[in-house]
C-alpha cells in the first residue's frame, strides 16, 4: 500500500525551488510525451527532489526492479520519456517532467494520484522499450496507461483515483491524434490495468484489453453522456463516480413541477458546451441551468420558457461590462456561474425580470440581500467562484417572500422545514465550504424533490421526468 509520506513528497515535487540547471542535449525524435504536445526549443534540466526520486523508486519496486533512468524537472510541456547521449558516447534514459504541469494536473483533478499516474505512465515507456521503437503511437500510449493503472492499484489508489490523470479538463480530448488515443480509450486502458492487478490479488477477473483500432470509441465516457432518458453505458468497469479523492462530494439534483418546462435535455462535458447550446437553440430550447462541478460543466436546456432570445459569454474576469451591455440591449441575467477558470454569463430576453442589480462579495452577501429585499427585489441568482460570491437581485420575479440559509452540511432539514412552511427551493448552490439555500413563496413551483448522489444522477433525472417533474438545478458539493 502507499506510504503515508507519498503525498507530501509530491507536494515537495511541485513546490521545491530549484537552484541548479543544465542544458540537455537530447535527440527527442523517439521521445514519448504524456499528451502529444510537441517538445521544441532548447531543453534544460533542473534537479529533482529526493522525495520525487523516492516515489519513482517505489513505483518500479512494485514490479521487483531497480530504476535505470534519470529523473529531471525540465521545461517540457508536460512529461516525457526520452534518451540522451552522454559525453562519453553511452545512452542514458531520462524521464523529464514539468513542475508547472504537475501542479496544474493536481489542481484540475483534485488528486495527487494524477501526478503519480503521470510518472508511472512515463516509466512504462522505458520498461516496455517504447523509446527504442520510435515516437509516441496510440498502441504504445495505451500500454503505458495500462501499466499505470496496474501500478496505482498496487500503491493503494482507487480506480477513480487511478483514472484521475485523464478524468480532468486539462487532459480531456474527444478524438485521437496521430500519437495519442482519445480520453475514453485511455480511461479504459487504466481500468484494465487496474483490474489485472486486482486479479493477481485474487479479488476479481478481467478480460483482455481490446486491440487498439484507428477509430477507437471516443464518445462513451461519462463526460459525454448523450441527452437520453436512460442511463448511458460507459467504457469503464465501474459505475461512474466523482473523480475527486474524497468520498463526501455529491451531485445535488433538485426537480419539481410548476416550471412550465418540457422537452428538457441535459449534457455534461469537460469543455464549455458551446456546441450543445447552439444545438439546443436550434431546437427551440433555452438554457435553464448551467453549473460546474467535479471538473465538468452541466447544461440543462428546456422548452416552455418565456425567453425569446438568449446570449452567453465566458470571461476569465468577472463580466461586468458584458452585463451592462446586455442590460443596454434589453437582456436580463438568468444565470451566472464559475468553472474551469472562467465566469459563464447567460442573459435572456422575455424573462420578465427588470431593474436588476449584481453584487460581488468575498463573504456571503447577507447585508446586500436584506437591502435588496427592502428595495422590493428578490434573489434570482446566487453563485460562488474564484473566491467570490455573486448575487443577482431582480424585480419582476414571481416570488413573493424569500428566506435563505447557509450550512456547512447539506441543508436537508432546512429544506423540509421550508416545504412544511409553504416555501420551495428557488436556488441551491455550494461555495466557500457552505451550501447556500434560497427558499421562496409564490414561485409557482410545487411537488419538489432533491436527490444527492456520488455519481451524476442521470437515472434520478429520468425517474423525475417520468413523474412529470423537470430539472431545476444540478449542483456539486460536500454532503
Amino acid at each position: 500500500m502507499i506510504r503515508k509520506n507519498i503525498f507530501f513528497a509530491f507536494t515537495l515535487l511541485v513546490c521545491t525551488t530549484l537552484f541548479s540547471q543544465q542544458k540537455l542535449n537530447m535527440d527527442l525524435t523517439n521521445s514519448c510525451s504524456f499528451d502529444g504536445s510537441p517538445i521544441t526549443g532548447e531543453i534544460y534540466g533542473f534537479a529533482s527532489s529526493n522525495e520525487a526520486i523516492s516515489i519513482v523508486d517505489e513505483i518500479v519496486g512494485h514490479i521487483g526492479l531497480k530504476r535505470n533512468f534519470q529523473i529531471q524537472a525540465s521545461n517540457v510541456p508536460n512529461a516525457a520519456a526520452t534518451i540522451r547521449r552522454s559525453p562519453n558516447g553511452t545512452y542514458e534514459r531520462y524521464i523529464l517532467y514539468s513542475q508547472n504541469f504537475i501542479s496544474r494536473i493536481i489542481n484540475r483533478s483534485n488528486s495527487y494520484w494524477a501526478a503519480i499516474g503521470v510518472m508511472a505512465h512515463e516509466i512504462a515507456h522505458h520498461l516496455n522499450g517504447h523509446t527504442l521503437k520510435g515516437p509516441s503511437r496510440p498502441p504504445t500510449e495505451l500500454e503505458a496507461d495500462e501499466f499505470a493503472g496496474f501500478i496505482l492499484y498496487k500503491m493503494g489508489a482507487t480506480l477513480e483515483q487511478a483514472q484521475s490523470m485523464f478524468n480532468n479538463s486539462l487532459m480531456y480530448t474527444r478524438y485521437e491524434s496521430a500519437t495519442h488515443p482519445a480520453t475514453s480509450a485511455r480511461l479504459e486502458a487504466v481500468a484494465v490495468g487496474y483490474q489485472k492487478a486486482k486479479e493477481k490479488d485474487g479479488k476479481t477477473t478481467v478480460s483482455k484489453l481490446p486491440d487498439y483500432k484507428k477509430n477507437y470509441p471516443n464518445t462513451t465516457t461519462k463526460t459525454n453522456y448523450p441527452n437520453t432518458t436512460t442511463y448511458p453505458k460507459t467504457t469503464t468497469t465501474t459505475k461512474p463516480k466523482t473523480t475527486t479523492s474524497t468520498s463526501n462530494k455529491v451531485f445535488s439534483l433538485v426537480m419539481g413541477k410548476g416550471t412550465g418546462y418540457y422537452g428538457q435535455t441535459w449534457k455534461t462535458s469537460f469543455d464549455f458546451p458551446s456546441d450543445e447550446i447552439k444545438k439546443g437553440w436550434d431546437d427551440n430550447r433555452y438554457i435553464t441551468s448551467l453549473t460546474y462541478g467535479d471538473n465538468k460543466w452541466t447544461l440543462v436546456m428546456s422548452k416552455g420558457t418565456k425567453y425569446t432570445t438568449q446570449r452567453w459569454r465566458t470571461r476569465s474576469y468577472f463580466p461586468k461590462d458584458e452585463i451592462k451591455k446586455g442590460w443596454d440591449d434589453g437582456y436580463a441575467i438568468t444565470s451566472i456561474t464559475y468553472g474551469d477558470g472562467m465566469w459563464a454569463l447567460v442573459m435572456s430576453k422575455g424573462s420578465g425580470l427588470y431593474a436588476q442589480q449584481w453584487r460581488t462579495r468575498v463573504n456571503f452577501p447577507k447585508d446586500e440581500i436584506k437591502k435588496g429585499w427592502d428595495d422590493g427585489r428578490q434573489i434570482t441568482s446566487l453563485s460562488y467562484g474564484d473566491g467570490t460570491w455573486v448575487l443577482v437581485l431582480s424585480k419582476g420575479s414571481k416570488s413573493e417572500l424569500q428566506k435563505w440559509r447557509t450550512r456547512s452540511y447539506f441543508p436537508k432539514d432546512e429544506i423540509k422545514k421550508g416545504w412544511d412552511d409553504g416555501y420551495d427551493i428557488t436556488s441551491l448552490t455550494y461555495g466557500d465550504g457552505v451550501w447556500a439555500l434560497v427558499l421562496s413563496k409564490g414561485s409557482g413551483l410545487y411537488s419538489q424533490a432533491w436527490r444527492n448522489r456520488t455519481y451524476f444522477p442521470s437515472e434520478e433525472i429520468r425517474k423525475g421526468w417520468d413523474d412529470g417533474k423537470t430539472i431545476i438545478s444540478v449542483n456539486y458539493g460536500d454532503n
